[in-house]
């Protein structure tokens, strides 16, 4: 389970990606490659902007729900059109620069699977004889995170 801080910097990640998706008309696949963010993650975020409505609204005060109804409808219009499209097609982001930096700054931010500050708490834990489910709880990570820490040490693994 995520904290409140984690889910914050994700949603406002996923803020703008939409943003970005609806005022370039880029591809999901642009952003994902200019951006260097997975392409299944950008998809993944424009969904956000409808399905997590209220996260966004309790989390962001100041951002209201028309504005954010307005930017699903235009997300999902983009998608419409891009699928009418030539899917192949591209486009240069060039003069998106910043938004791409942004963006990529804020997919940093945001993934729960850094998990470099913990890997010394799942690997005490560990030790002292908790099972890799209930330190995945513990510490608030995936139990596959908590998987490839301990095979990482053991010199198996990635």
């Amino acid at each position: 389970m995520i904290d409140e801080e984690q889910l914050k910097s994700k949603l406002l990640f996923g803020l703008e990606v939409s943003k970005l998706y609806v005022e370039s008309g880029a591809t999901t696949s642009d952003i994902a490659t200019y951006a260097d963010v997975p392409l299944s993650t950008v998809k993944r975020c424009l969904k956000w902007i409808r399905e997590r409505k209220s996260d966004y609204l309790r989390l962001f005060p100041g951002l209201e729900e028309e504005h954010l109804d307005t930017l699903a409808t235009k997300v999902d219009a983009c998608a419409l059109e891009k699928k009418k499209m030539n899917k192949w097609a591209s486009s240069f982001l060039d003069s998106y620069k910043d938004k791409l930096e942004l963006i990529h700054e804020l997919y940093d931010a945001s993934r729960i699977d850094k998990v470099e500050s913990r890997i010394d708490v799942v690997k005490n834990l560990r030790v002292n004889g908790l099972s890799m489910r209930k330190i995945a709880k513990e510490v608030g990570i995936s139990l596959s995170s908590v998987h490839n820490i301990i095979n990482n040490e053991k010199g198996r693994g990635k």
